[in-house]
């Protein structure tokens, strides 16, 4: 059995509870990449530590690899094209764990729009750490 993206066109959902400084917070960033490249619109929505992408890494820790700017890199080159790439930030989450405001490309948001969005995928990952 062989494993194969989907046709273009398809709409992936990835849930990142996972901090920046984990393996499965890389992986969210590889995949999201990877089905851009094969024509897959993803939705990014970002939760619990993994609200932490959402800052810049000066903000966090400057030690850790440059999730937030090679997510905001990706948004920026798939702005207005089709796959899209959207990036959604848990309000609740972000508030109970930084002062810091978040800037385009990165979208506050909310459960609601994850039930939403969870019904409305193709395809759902979660990245937890």
């Amino acid at each position: 059995m062989t494993a194969s993206f989907p046709e273009p066109g398809a709409h992936w959902l990835l849930i990142v509870h996972a901090a920046p400084s984990s393996m499965p917070a890389q992986a969210a960033q590889e995949l999201a990449t990877a089905a851009l490249a094969a024509g897959i619109a993803v939705t990014v929505f970002f939760h619990a530590d993994g609200v932490y992408h959402a800052l810049p890494v000066a903000a966090t820790d400057p030690g850790l690899v440059a999730l937030h700017e090679r997510y905001s890199a990706l948004a920026a080159n798939h702005a207005g094209l089709d796959p899209a790439l959207q990036l959604l930030v848990c309000r609740a989450s972000l508030s109970r764990r930084s002062q810091c405001c978040t800037a385009s490309p990165w979208q506050l948001s909310g459960l609601i729009q994850l039930a939403a969005l969870l019904q409305q995928a193709d395809r759902v990952v979660s990245f937890d750490g």
